[in-house]
């Protein structure tokens, strides 16, 4: 589903319930987070996605499991 995703994810979205159960809506702007870009080429088709904020858990999941394979923490550190 890489190719069917949003090439941007900067903002989340924020629901909640109002006393009268109306549900309330807001976007969470933030800002300082790091962002991380993955880009894919297969064939013809080739997409680059950035993740600062909001993205899908399972997309999240690839970009570790991306850090995993390469090994990422070599040059980044390991998070504390």
């Amino acid at each position: 589903g890489f190719f069917e995703l949003k090439s941007e994810y900067d903002t989340e979205n924020d629901y909640k319930l109002d006393r009268n159960g109306i549900v309330q809506y807001s976007e969470i702007i933030m800002t300082d987070l790091p962002t991380y870009e993955v880009e894919i080429k297969i064939g013809n088709k080739k997409k680059k996605i950035m993740d600062y904020l909001g993205a899908p858990k399972r997309f999240r999941q690839f970009e570790n499991m991306i850090d995993r394979i390469c090994k990422s923490e070599r040059w980044i550190g390991k998070e504390s």
